[in-house]
């Protein structure tokens, strides 16, 4: 489809607008009429622009077929005839597609229009992590950790289909909500083992390109670990890991091999995030993490290891569960702790003597211990109807299927025990998987890829039309009616979710597993446990979070 022909309002003259960007306005040679902007490319109605690079542009904009606002990636029009950046696009595309995570962008479609080559997104509306940082303030470690954590299992689904994301920075993770990230952009990536030279080498951003890169050495995950490490640290200390302007390789391979000490630019971060991190950006891949299992197990180690627990609808036994197993919890342990094992080194460190304390030591130990224990219990027992207040609203909210607003009274609990911050961490999570699950369901209903009998309140439909957070428009023999969320009982929308996928799709595991979320979420545990441990089989990456999910 060519651009559309223009003429000028005030004189008639034709204009060439073939080269016209949307919300781009046009001038007439001929009398100097402004002509207003263009807000239309094949199907879709611009509304904004949200980004511009070397590449081209993205927009907000409305899928007028679909009925839903996308985010549209047009690639410049010199770049769209050049058959190598075609291919680009292309695999951009196909390599995104491949990936069905909740922390990772969804592509679901390319085109071409008016000479240009076009990528069609999931929009997310919270901006990006490069904005919190372009604002100035410091993000909090909290914030900053658990956007890390989504963060690199997007990157670990990424790496389970062999690739490699070779451009992670803070431009590049985006947030659907406040308190949930996703990795964008795979438009560097390549297949684990391919040559990125023959892959078209562009480097990335000089902050966060890992080491080996600018040595052209072999990349892998790690080179990704890396970019993930020297982000949050410009997150957390405001600046990156390396400053100067220079752009040789040499100077920066230099700088990159002598990484600052985070807790010196930032004496209040704790020491578990500051080992995970300067563990991360480490000069040598062989020091960094071993594997992304490593990477999320540190960084869940940092944010406070997740405690399962079972959500309870009655607020008094749930506090009585708290109180107890609070206590177990802050019991005086035999065990000693297990130790956390540091990436392997050219030289080993030698054994160290291990020197008993001495026995008044001991005991000035163990009162502190046990004084430290009465403080956190009273600390529990001060904050745990604030919690249970919280985690009732959360429950009105998921029984409504508003699963955002079910994350706002989680997130704003102002709990300190660590029992409670452990709690927190694990409904974030919980709620954060609802999410993802009515999110991809509202997809594949807007894809109209849904056609069954779906009974409702004694009235039989005849499949999905579309939807939205509000509403399912479903079929009837002579039109249409828009049904509320609320109004469809959960296990009818369990049964729809579970049929608009093939169970052999390559995504299956991942939608199983969100399933289980809703299942789980909503009263249908029978349901939840074979879902769950179907996608846990598949996906070596779910089944430490079985006992999250499923809790005994």
């Amino acid at each position: 489809m060519s651009a559309p022909a223009l003429a000028c309002p005030a004189c008639a003259a034709p204009l060439d607008s073939s080269a016209r960007e949307p919300l781009c306005t046009l001038t007439c040679p001929q009398c100097g009429a402004t002509v207003p902007p263009e807000n239309s490319f094949d199907h879709f109605t611009i509304v904004e622009t949200l980004g511009v690079g070397g590449m081209g542009s993205v927009y907000k904009a409305r899928d007028t077929r679909l009925d839903r606002f996308v985010a549209l990636k047009l690639l410049r029009r010199e770049l769209s005839a050049d058959p190598a950046e075609a291919a680009l696009l292309e695999q951009e595309a196909r390599l995104t597609a491949a990936i069905n995570h909740p922390h990772v962008i969804q592509v679901y479609s390319a085109g071409h229009a008016r000479e240009q080559l076009y990528l069609v997104m999931e929009l997310v509306a919270h901006g990006s992590l490069d904005d919190l940082i372009a604002e100035g303030a410091r993000v909090p470690e909290n914030d900053i950790l658990r956007t890390g954590l989504q963060i690199a299992r997007g990157l670990q689904a990424a790496h389970e289909k062999g690739l490699i994301h070779r451009d992670v920075k803070p431009a590049n993770i985006l947030f659907a909500h406040p308190d949930t990230a996703k990795i964008s952009d795979f438009g560097l990536a390549i297949a684990t083992g391919q040559d990125a030279e023959a892959a078209r080498e562009i480097w990335g951003t000089p902050y966060y390109v890992a080491p080996e890169r600018l040595n052209n050495e072999p990349e892998d995950f790690r080179s990704d670990i890396y970019s993930l490490g020297a982000t949050l640290f410009h997150a957390l200390a405001g600046r990156p890991p390396i400053e100067g302007e220079t752009t040789s390789a040499s100077e920066l391979r230099k700088l990159k091999n002598h990484p600052p000490d985070l807790r010196q630019l930032v004496p209040e971060i704790s020491p578990a995030t500051a080992s995970v991190i300067q563990q991360m950006i480490a000069p040598d891949p062989a020091h960094r993490f071993r594997s992304y299992a490593q990477l999320i197990a540190a960084l869940e180690h940092a944010t406070k290891p997740i405690i399962p627990k079972t959500r309870s609808r009655a607020p008094l036994i749930v506090l009585v569960l708290v109180l107890v197993l609070a206590a177990l919890y802050l019991a005086p342990r035999n065990k000693a702790p297990v130790p956390i094992l540091p990436a392997p080194s050219a030289s080993p460190p030698a054994a160290l003597p291990i020197i008993p304390p001495p026995a008044a030591d001991a005991e000035a130990n163990a009162a502190a211990e046990k004084a430290r224990a009465q403080e956190e219990r009273e600390l529990l027992t001060r904050e745990a109807p604030t919690w249970q207040k919280a985690l009732a609203e959360a429950q009105t909210q998921i029984a409504r299927y508003d699963f955002p607003a079910a994350l706002a009274p989680i997130h704003a609990a102002p709990v300190t025990a660590p029992f409670l911050l452990r709690a927190q961490s694990n409904e974030r999570q919980k709620i954060e998987w609802l999410i993802a699950w009515k999110t991809q369901l509202i997809a594949d209903l807007n894809a109209k890829r849904f056609q069954a009998e779906v009974p409702i309140n004694q009235i039989t439909y005849l499949g999905a039309e579309k939807a939205d957070p509000a509403r399912i428009t479903f079929r009837l023999p002579f039109g249409t009616a828009p049904v509320e969320w609320t109004r469809i009982p959960a296990q009818t929308l369990l049964q729809i979710s579970l049929s608009v996928f093939k169970p052999d799709a390559p995504d299956a595991p991942e939608r199983n597993w969100l399933a289980a979320a809703f299942a789980a979420a909503t009263g249908q545990p029978e349901a939840a446990r074979p879902l769950a441990r179907a996608a846990a089989e598949a996906r070596p990456a779910y089944r430490e979070q079985l006992p999250l999910l499923l809790p005994e």
